[in-house]
């Protein structure tokens, strides 16, 4: 499949993966399920990010390993501990559930989705994606607060 992507938000960067580490009141190793999500869906933003300049295309294999690192980064965010994300900081989990991680099982479900209903879905999955990014960004200073 040869896809025309918008380019792929840079939300999470390192600060992101630095709150997962040490979120919820409690240290985590660098491999929390939050930081490795985190970690795994940078690694497909940076794939698209490169299509970016050329108006991308993004070919065949690329769009292979984009998904298998969407596939790697909801397995990882399912095993985050929403509630304990939320203590830290209200509405952290709900929305890393709601809009990242939902998001996430969206794309991966509606890749090769061959009707309209599907391509809907997977629209819909980077419309969380960057809600997630957005609210996340508005919201940083005041998680790294409550940390």
């Amino acid at each position: 499949m040869n896809a025309k992507m918008k380019p792929a938000s840079t939300i999470f960067l390192l600060l992101c993966v630095e709150l997962a580490t040490t979120s919820c009141g409690s240290r985590h190793t660098a491999t929390s399920p939050v930081a490795a999500a985190i970690k795994y869906h940078n690694r497909a933003a940076e794939i698209l990010n490169r299509h970016h300049e050329a108006i991308g295309i993004v070919d065949d294999g690329e769009m292979q390993s984009i998904l298998r690192y969407y596939e790697l980064a909801l397995a990882s965010a399912k095993q985050a501990h929403i509630d304990d994300m939320d203590r830290a900081y209200p509405g952290f989990g709900t929305h890393f559930r709601d809009e990242f991680e939902h998001g996430l099982e969206l794309y991966v479900d509606n890749y090769n989705a061959a009707d309209e209903a599907g391509r809907q879905k997977f629209m819909q999955a980077q419309v969380l994606i960057d809600q997630w990014g957005d609210w996340y960004s508005d919201n940083y200073d005041r998680i790294q607060a409550a940390r």
